[in-house]
């Protein structure tokens, strides 16, 4: 059941996938987007299918342990398969059949060194990437079905490899270490070691964007992510967050790369605006403090699908999330991208007619003398009269304004940091970074206010004393503005 709090956020739930009895270890999302993958601890994997919530088929393998990771990998022909590694180091691919006894059936398996950490798909070459121990390997997938090594010796290190990816239309790997600090690039045919590097601390999953240049994000298992340049790694920021128990947490972006999400251990997934670092929403995954790791996305033609995965001991389950198609937001709100909506006024004529009734008045006002006004302010009223006259009747069509936007406003504008109304309670910035929290959300920069909903407005300043109005009642007929008469007084 979809919870109120999601309806007024960027990100919406879809639904929860239950039946793991164990820690949910990795997930995957079927390219086309209708299906999703996911291995636990105590051996199962669970094919699900995304529109309708139910488990199309289920797989065991109790001989070869928990399942640490698995990765869709398409074939020619418009056939489909995956391949999941597990704990004894054992890699078995399953292809899509016909006419069996489920949609997928095992077809070959081979063995790698140490406990599968990671799988990458190359679907050019056909191709699968493994780390697992300190064993890097990359197999290509035949026209039969099996596994062949491209290098019969794979690489082995004495640290663990946490995670792989493809990058150069899969004619480089790369490699990332925990312990080590270590990343490393290899070229796949003919083998070769690239470059190798060596960042500031330990990995606990990394995550290449390629959104408006090569960025590669790190879980630090220190303070929260760390984005580098790709592949200079020339640090650019750190998306930082208190971290309560040392457990490397799964780093991905969305949203067509204009958001960083990463695991949780305390119940929630946070996502973070990459262009200005600030936490754009909290994904509550459940109402418990347990470890949520896994986070995996997909871009949908019209918007991103996310899914997380809870990964503490006893029943575990998947959570669905939509990003929301088109959320409306209010005139002049700032998107992720950090540039300003420039949603217009004047789209039909009952707008003209208001703003031309409104000029009109406010200058009167100014004329006479009676009221001292900044343009910030004359401009936050024609907003909340046109919001009255358009959208009081439908509370569902209020947008949001992100504390990332507020953050980006602040910067790109000069405006100075107010104050944040939370379901009518006054909180900081800072507070309101640090909480969890839920429901509608509006953060001020002074003196243009943001508005929570149709039916209250709310307007803070640095200096002034916070205060709450009732939108459709009161308006503006009683804000305390400052008069040219109390000034020269």
């Amino acid at each position: 059941m979809k919870r109120e709090e999601d309806q007024q956020q960027p990100i919406v739930r879809d639904r929860a996938l239950t039946g793991h009895k164990s820690g949910i270890q990795c997930v995957a999302i079927s390219p086309d987007g209708s299906k999703i993958l996911s291995g636990d601890d105590d051996a199962w994997l669970f094919l699900w299918d995304v529109k309708s919530g139910e488990v199309i088929q289920k797989l065991s393998t109790p001989f070869n342990g928990a399942i640490g990771a698995v990765v869709w990998a398409p074939r020619e022909r418009d056939s489909m398969a995956f391949v999941l590694g597990c704990a004894d180091g054992s890699i078995l691919l399953y292809q899509e059949q016909q006419n069996s006894r489920g949609p997928f059936q095992f077809v070959s398996v081979v063995e790698s060194p140490g406990p599968i950490e990671g799988l990458a798909y190359d679907q050019a070459h056909q191709r699968i990437a493994s780390v697992g121990g300190g064993a890097l390997q990359v197999w290509k997938i035949s026209d039969v079905g099996s596994l062949v090594p491209i290098k019969e010796d794979p690489v082995q290190k004495p640290v663990v490899a946490k995670n792989v990816t493809f990058i150069d239309d899969g004619a480089s790997v790369v490699v990332f270490y925990l312990e080590s600090h270590e990343i490393s690039c290899y070229a796949v045919e003919p083998w070769d070691l690239k470059w190798s590097k060596i960042v500031p601390t330990r990995i606990g999953h990394a995550c290449i964007c390629m959104a408006e240049g090569a960025f590669l994000f790190i879980t630090n298992l220190l303070d929260g992510i760390d984005q580098y340049r790709f592949p200079s790694l020339e640090k650019v920021q750190s998306f930082t967050h208190p971290i309560s128990m040392n457990l490397p947490l799964q780093v991905t972006t969305a949203a067509r790369g204009q958001w960083v999400l990463c695991g949780g251990d305390s119940g929630f997934v946070r996502v973070y605006s990459r262009r200005t670092g600030q936490i754009v929403q909290v994904l509550d995954h459940c109402d418990k403090p347990e470890a949520v790791q896994v986070v995996a996305t997909h871009e949908l033609e019209d918007r991103t699908l996310i899914v997380t995965g809870s990964s503490s001991e006893g029943e575990s389950d998947l959570q669905v999330w939509y990003e929301r198609i088109d959320p409306p937001r209010l005139p002049g709100a700032f998107t992720d991208s950090g540039r300003a909506n420039e949603a217009t006024f004047m789209s039909t004529a009952k707008a003209i007619i208001i703003y031309a009734f409104l000029g009109v008045f406010v200058m009167q006002l100014l004329m006479i003398g009676s009221i001292y006004l900044f343009w910030p302010e004359i401009k936050a009223i024609i907003e909340a009269l046109l919001r009255k006259s358009t959208l009081a009747s439908d509370p569902n069509s209020i947008g949001l304004t992100p504390i990332s936007d507020i953050h980006n406003a602040v910067e790109t504008r000069g405006f100075q940091q107010g104050s944040a109304v939370v379901l009518q309670q006054q909180k900081t910035l800072k507070e309101i970074e640090e909480m969890r929290f839920s429901g509608p959300l509006a953060v001020t920069t002074s003196p243009i206010p943001t508005f929570t909903s149709s039916d209250y407005v709310a307007s803070v300043s640095p200096l002034e004393k916070f205060s709450t109005i009732p939108f459709e009642e009161k308006m503006y007929s009683e804000h305390e503005y400052v008069t040219k008469d109390d000034k020269q007084a």
